[in-house]
């Protein structure tokens, strides 16, 4: 498992002081503290921090004071009143997550970490709520939050984070709106199922939560559909 403590002491990358002392984590320090990343680009950062050797090897299986330290690191870094996630949920104490079934994370043949049911679902039962999905409007604040992170969290963020496209309505017109999201709890582990049809969850009709898309049964592995909410042009469109 990730200690949280350890990796601010080892991790070639910045901590956010604030984020960092909440718990009890001493700041560091980084390649990219000499560098200007205002303007990088997802693959910059892929390339400066290294990435591609840090997922040769296993990635650990984080725990809850690691998503807390990224939470709070969220909040640090965009503010309360730019927050999507409730300010506090962000600062509470007792860990909790979106999930509305029993789960375990282990680690999937070919695909890394996964998520898998530890009872049966049946289909159409709630799985979970994107409670904890924090939301960046900005390029920038994206950029600050992966510099604000050790180096090793920064490369997972890369990997689970997905631009996603919605229309709002301006003055009778639609108008679209682009932001990067990253899920700050175990469902940024859910693997994608969808380039042979395997996914069993999906949002449900109205958006607003992760439904089973049939019936699951305990110890399947939990397979997303990533073309129903990625937006891959979203990228540019962000400066990212």
């Amino acid at each position: 498992r990730y200690n949280i403590t350890a990796a601010c002491v080892w991790s070639v990358g910045i901590v956010n002081a604030t984020a960092a002392a909440s718990l009890g984590c001493p700041a560091g320090s980084t390649v990219l503290a000499s560098l200007d990343w205002t303007d990088f680009t997802l693959q910059d950062f892929r390339d400066t921090l290294n990435c591609r050797d840090l997922f040769s090897r296993p990635r650990p299986i984080h725990e809850e004071l690691t998503w807390q330290f990224l939470r709070r690191t969220y909040l640090d870094v965009v503010g309360a009143e730019k927050s999507s996630v409730e300010r506090s949920l962000l600062e509470a104490e007792e860990y909790e997550d979106g999930f509305a079934v029993p789960y375990r994370v282990s680690y999937s043949s070919g695909k890394g970490r996964g998520i898998f049911a530890q009872e049966d679902i049946e289909e159409s039962n709630d799985v979970w709520r994107p409670q904890y999905t924090a939301v960046f409007k900005h390029g920038n604040d994206f950029r600050e939050y992966l510099a604000s992170l050790p180096t090793d969290l920064a490369c997972d963020v890369i990997e689970w984070s997905y631009a996603y496209r919605y229309l709002v309505d301006k003055d009778g017109e639609n108008e679209e709106m682009v932001v990067v999201c990253t899920d700050l709890d175990p469902a940024s582990f859910c693997n994608d199922g969808s380039r042979l049809g395997h996914q069993n969850i999906n949002y449900s009709e109205n958006a607003t939560q992760i439904v089973a898309a049939r019936k699951i049964k305990a110890g399947e592995e939990l397979l997303c559909d990533y073309n129903s909410f990625f937006y891959y042009e979203g990228w540019s469109k962000l400066g990212l």
